[in-house]
């Protein structure tokens, strides 16, 4: 197992790297998904998660301004100048990770929406009564092998759930649709992500405040790790869904790119298909970079 995660670490690439590549793999898939919902007729593309994956990995910082209301005394107090400089810093880190989630978040609703078709036609999974897509996307989960996995699976769930345990901010908000779930279902990292979501989207989750003031930062640690661990697990689940349930590459830019002629239109056609979706995070993989 030791040997594993050192590997995991020399394979893996960067998280934006990651979330890239991922966008663009939707992107240039193409597929795309309707159904009927309370008699709405919902139709899905998976370009739609590739635009809110691509916004993820763009995103380098959201900045608060924390001097924009402050006061002259402020301004020729070092002291307090110092402090409104560290919230400012704190702050700005704070809001560019819940956005970086939110991003992401917004992506695997897109996934979830995709795949209610497939769900609706399994007839032994449409007995469970799952309402919602994000628990029809689990039971999806739940059905797939190990050979379905992305490589380093099972280690960064191991790690996301180390953190997720770790942090008392998240622990102590209650589960919600994990009465039947079991830690070793291929679905448990799926469902603590739904759950965090849920938490940010209600306001659960804290605004911890700037940790010198207190000298408390193994809390800010603790809440970073576990939100910043979501992120790549995310894209697990994106690429084991999409890897099972498509349709090939369909997408205009696909098709007027396997047209073009040059060494690089001839990598592209050899190497853009939909076997490569379980293997997008590695650094060994086709890259649209």
């Amino acid at each position: 197992m030791a040997i594993e995660k050192y590997q995991a670490c020399d394979q893996l690439k960067n998280l934006d790297s990651h979330l890239y590549d991922l966008a663009c793999f939707c992107e240039h898939l193409g597929n795309k998904a309707n159904y009927k919902d309370n008699g709405d007729t919902i139709c899905v593309n998976t370009g739609t998660i590739g635009s809110w994956l691509k916004l993820a990995a763009q995103l380098d910082k959201v900045d608060i301004n924390t001097w924009k209301f402050s006061s002259d005394s402020e301004l020729n107090c070092g002291y307090a100048s110092d402090n409104v400089n560290a919230d400012m810093k704190h702050y700005s880190s704070y809001s560019t990770l819940l956005t970086k989630f939110i991003f992401i978040s917004n992506a695997l609703e897109e996934m979830y929406r995709f795949i209610v078709p497939i769900y609706k036609n399994n007839n032994s999974l449409i007995k469970k009564g799952l309402k919602k897509p994000s628990m029809q996307a689990a039971a999806l989960i739940d059905i797939c092998t190990d050979s379905e996995l992305p490589k380093y699976f099972h280690h960064i769930l191991e790690k996301f759930i180390d953190s997720f345990n770790s942090c008392d901010d998240i622990k102590k908000n209650q589960l919600r649709g994990m009465k039947e779930v079991q830690v070793t279902d291929f679905s448990y990292g799926l469902h603590l992500i739904r759950n965090i979501r849920n938490y940010v989207a209600h306001g659960n989750i804290p605004i911890i405040i700037t940790p010198s003031w207190y000298d408390d930062y193994d809390r800010k640690e603790a809440l970073f790790a576990v939100i910043e661990n979501t992120y790549r697990f995310s894209c697990f689940f994106i690429q084991i869904l999409l890897n099972k349930y498509n349709n090939g590459m369909q997408s205009d830019h696909y098709k007027q790119s396997i047209k073009g002629i040059g060494k690089e239109f001839d990598f592209y056609r050899e190497n853009c298909n939909p076997k490569i979706a379980l293997n997008l995070h590695l650094l060994n993989c086709f890259s649209f970079q």
